[in-house]
């Protein structure tokens, strides 16, 4: 469980250095484990996730950010491709921004021309706990 933390961590890491600042972070640390709640109220567990065998995709983005919209296709078709979370890949959005809430994140999804019936699970900065889990 350690080394597919210790491996997310490292890819997560150097994916965010190019988009970035991270501070305070050790390259290879272990991700702190977090639970976001998504719109529909359904919690989401890193460590859970992980503890049952899976590989864990995050996504960090912000409701306002133009490239996130344009990534966020990408990643779809990624969640798709691996089985919607269902086969040892999980992918999970964190919108970040403090003041996001689900509206701005429904918003965001929809300008980003997501699928509203089959996308990959995320929750706001400020309903579903992403500004802290950011943090």
């Amino acid at each position: 469980m350690i080394k597919k933390l210790t491996s997310l961590c490292a890819i997560a890491f150097a994916t965010i250095s190019m988009q970035a600042q991270i501070t305070g972070v050790q390259v290879g640390a272990v991700c702190p484990d977090f639970t976001g709640t998504s719109p529909n109220g359904t919690t989401h567990n890193l460590y859970t996730y992980v503890s049952q065998g899976n590989y864990v995709l995050l996504d960090f983005f912000a409701y306002w950010c133009g490239p996130c919209k344009a990534t966020a296709p990408k990643i779809e078709q990624f969640y798709k491709k691996y089985g919607c979370n269902t086969n040892g890949v999980i992918v999970l959005g964190n919108e970040s921004d403090p003041v996001g809430t689900n509206a701005l994140l429904a918003a965001f999804e929809l300008q980003a021309g997501l699928d509203p019936i089959n996308t990959y699970p995320a929750w706001s900065g400020q309903q579903g706990g992403g500004a802290a889990i950011g943090n």
